[in-house]
């Protein structure tokens, strides 16, 4: 089995301190194909039991395979830094979508949002509301 290699080609949001690169991961035999990385702040990499916790998180992460989350790849360590490495997904932000569309209304102040009939397909409103009908997206513990 060969090793993955990252190949980082440039920041994907622009301005100073962005730290999610978008990268290729290159292995011999395959196809490049894109991935993010998001590299920790110096902080965290110089910190041994911040750098330990970070890899606690990455290795919890990399179980989760749901069409509706990134898949988490690796953490990758190279040119001195450290970079959770994730699935790129070329897509519009939730935000955006949820702002352009009146249908999308908060329903209260424990960030519920009713999202329209189009996005909650049968697979969407069962992975974001245990397939409950009413399609409510709620971040907060329900009562």
């Amino acid at each position: 089995m060969s090793s993955v290699r990252y190949q980082s080609l440039g920041p994907l949001l622009a301005g100073e301190g962005s730290r999610a690169f978008l990268g290729l991961a290159l292995e011999d035999g395959a196809s490049p194909r894109p991935v993010v990385l998001i590299w920790a702040p110096q902080d965290v990499v110089q910190n041994p039991e911040l750098k330990a916790t970070l890899r606690r998180e990455t290795a919890r992460a990399l179980v989760f395979e749901h069409p509706h989350i990134l898949r988490v790849h690796a953490l990758a360590e190279q040119d001195g830094g450290l970079a959770r490495v994730t699935e790129f997904a070329d897509g519009e932000p939730l935000r955006r979508l949820l702002e352009a569309h009146p249908a999308c209304r908060r329903t209260s102040r424990r960030s519920s949002w009713r999202m329209p009939p189009w996005v909650c397909t049968t697979r969407t409103s069962r992975a974001m509301t245990t397939a409950r009908p009413s399609c409510t997206v709620t971040s907060g513990p329900r009562r």
